[in-house]
């Protein structure tokens, strides 16, 4: 390469800040810096324009061809880097051929006028081998020369010689997240990690109350919400179970406002929707209030709406009895054995609530009065007891059938001890039981002299679910981590919200993970950043809701960010139609490092009134200390009473380093076509 050539590529690299942002519409020249709130200003004119202009042109036609959205943009496609007219074109799923609808319009119009990042004042072309320079000297990308010729293709305009790329390619390159995401694609697009270890070895991406779309109290029960959490990566869906006065299974939760629906719906959503985005188990956790005979009903349920997708243990073929069946297996299967199949967790055994003894305790001193009724045979008690004995009888079955999920027959039962062990050795129905794979039991611990904590381990897998206070109880120090850690390499825990949250809020999930616990489940009703903490752990591994939990900790390092520029940093295009104008924000960047022992917050300045391409050319580094499970979240907010405007994160190990995009997803974790962050990331 000759000495010019190398003298602007090591120029830009060494001079960051010079990459900025320029309208993509405006081709030719990038422009330096433009006035931010010319910008939005503009923007914010364009969109009104849009869409009054169509208003006009819709009176005649529903639709409009894409000859007229050339038009409209004042340029010819062509003109446009082929990567970004496909790219718009194919998110929303048009060709250039067709007609479009009203909102689509605005929709592509807005889109092909994105910003993208440029290079200030550079109006030379770049030729493969330039290119190939500057990929490998700022960036641990190893590229071919076949792998090189095709960017430059890819990204090629008519305005620039063959086999070569101007300042808008270069620009449309540099701001492809297909091509050049921050996120790392041999870890993010496929499943890389050993899945035939058992399960036990795994985080697994778990949701609560799966079936709400709002909060604990007064919200409604839906299928929609438990397909939310399946496309969103979710693997381990919560029923609580119930039965309505027809006898038939419904889900809801319990002694609340909530709206039910059945549990054949929500058992229906995860047949189509369990396998959409990973082909690893889907885990359904039961809480079952259910009687013996809707038990019954569920299992059958389970069984002709899942067909060969739900996983039946080995056992089923055998000539069991209820103790084996109640025993959790000898050891887990793999995720890989398990692909395709959804596996049912519940109790195999219903014990006595505290509650519920002081009714066996009535129901014993009634028997007591009985017995000594009939020594003394005294007419006057005799004909007091018998009623009162009735009426206990009848609150002790429905007590019973409530809690215990059958219906308690005690005109035989003559003292405490027939009372008790009725209500404590009750097994779920058989034909469930048959079904369960993962037996949800008590966690057993208690505490030593020193305060050391002891976990009661059996020769059979178990599973426990204990709520987030018990957990921090248990691992709120480095001794009770390390217990807790060696527990779940054999069993398996559930972490789960406490009760006390009804608007559906979130914890930290973080110290769960880091003791080991493979299911922590969490409130994805709500969107907040514990949410997308879980959303972005998840992404790594593939997106395949399984990663194989840290075997050992690796040593600290160092995460360096330069915050560029960011681009089109607004809410839903459609959103932005409706109202026929643009919010103009102040953004700044909320950038989070995140591991299991603390978390550090630092922030970019405060750019005014530009969300179109505001430019920040700040460093921010941190040190990582667990680089094993750290992640790293980055939040867009903007000046006036901190709005969210996008967010996304990221393991810091999945992160690449280099001149990356970093694509910025909603706050409900979906996709905002051209809304990015422009950065440099040295690792």
């Amino acid at each position: 390469m000759g000495g010019e050539s190398d003298q602007r590529l090591h120029s830009l690299d060494r001079m960051g800040c010079t990459l900025s942002c320029f309208n993509g519409h405006g081709f030719g020249n990038p422009e330096l810096h433009p006035p931010a709130r010319k910008i939005d200003q503009q923007l914010e004119s364009l969109a009104k324009f849009a869409s009054e202009e169509f208003d006009t042109l819709s009176r005649c036609s529903s639709t409009i061809s894409m000859t007229l959205l050339q038009g409209y943009i004042g340029s010819d496609l062509n003109h446009i880097p082929r990567g970004h007219i496909d790219s718009v074109l194919e998110h929303h799923n048009v060709g250039l051929s067709h007609n479009i609808q009203k909102w689509l319009f605005v929709s592509l119009f807005l889109d092909f006028n994105s910003s993208l990042p440029c290079i200030d004042g550079l109006d030379s072309v770049f030729t493969v081998n330039e290119i190939l320079d500057f990929i490998s000297s700022t960036s641990d990308d190893v590229l071919t020369g076949g792998q090189g010729a095709r960017i430059v293709d890819y990204y090629h305009t008519s305005q620039c010689p063959p086999r070569s790329l101007g300042p808008l390619g270069f620009s449309s390159f540099l701001g492809d997240a297909a091509r050049n995401s921050f996120a790392d694609p041999d870890l993010v697009d496929r499943v890389y990690q050993d899945m035939s270890l058992p399960l036990s070895s795994y985080h697994i991406c778990s949701s609560h109350n799966s079936y709400l779309l709002g909060n604990q109290w007064n919200s409604k029960s839906s299928g929609e919400a438990i397909k939310r959490c399946l496309l969103l990566g979710v693997r381990v869906v919560e029923f609580d179970c119930w039965e309505n006065d027809a006898g038939d299974a419904i889900v809801n939760h319990g002694h609340t406002l909530c709206q039910h629906t059945t549990f054949k719906e929500c058992v229906e959503a995860v047949r189509d929707y369990g396998h959409v985005v990973s082909s690893f188990p889907v885990i359904i956790t039961l809480e079952n209030h259910c009687s013996l005979e809707v038990q019954t009903k569920q299992a059958e349920i389970l069984k002709s709406v899942l067909g060969e997708k739900l996983f039946v243990p080995n056992h089923l073929n055998v000539d069991y009895d209820l103790e084996f069946l109640q025993r959790g297996p000898d050891e887990w299967l793999s995720p890989r054995d398990l692909q395709n199949k959804v596996i049912v967790r519940d109790k195999p055994i219903r014990k006595m609530k505290k509650k519920d003894k002081a009714i066996v305790r009535r129901a014993s001193n009634i028997l007591d009065i009985q017995r000594s009724t009939d020594a003394k045979d005294d007419d006057e008690i005799t004909a007091v007891v018998p009623s009162r004995r009735s009426s206990i009888i009848r609150t002790i079955s429905r007590r019973f059938s409530a809690s215990f999920s059958t219906r308690l027959n005690i005109e035989h039962l003559t003292n405490l001890d027939d009372l008790t062990k009725a209500f404590e050795s009750k097994s779920a129905a058989k034909d469930l039981l048959v079904l369960l794979y993962i037996k949800n039991v008590k966690l057993k611990y208690h505490f030593s002299v020193t305060e050391d904590l002891v976990l009661e381990d059996s020769l059979s897998l178990t599973s426990s679910s204990i709520d987030e206070k018990k957990t921090r109880l248990l691992t709120n120090s480095t001794s009770r981590v390390k217990t807790v850690r060696k527990y779940t390499q054999r069993h398996m825990i559930r972490v789960y919200p406490a009760n006390e949250r009804i608007d559906s809020s979130n914890f930290n999930p973080m110290p769960a993970w880091k003791a080991g616990c493979q299911m922590v489940s969490l409130n994805y009703q709500t969107n907040c950043p514990y949410i997308w903490m879980s959303h972005g752990k998840f992404r790594d591994n593939g997106g395949s809701g399984y990663v194989l939990k840290p075997m050992k900790s690796a040593p600290p390092s160092k995460l360096s960010i330069k915050f560029i520029s960011g681009h089109s940093l607004f809410e839903n295009i459609l959103e932005r139609y409706k109202t026929k104008s643009i919010r103009i924000g102040d953004p700044f960047v909320e950038i989070s490092m995140l591991s299991s022992q603390k978390r550090v917050v630092k922030r970019t300045r405060v750019v005014k009134k530009n969300c179109f391409n505001p430019v920040w050319n700040e460093d921010i580094s941190f040190s990582v200390i667990h680089p094993e499970d750290a992640l790293l979240q980055i939040i867009v907010k903007s000046g006036d009473k901190d709005a969210i405007i996008g967010q996304v994160c990221l393991p810091v190990r999945c992160i690449r380093s280099g001149y990356r995009v970093c694509p910025l997803l909603s706050s409900s974790c979906s996709t905002n076509l051209n809304s990015f962050l422009f950065c440099k990331i040295t690792k």
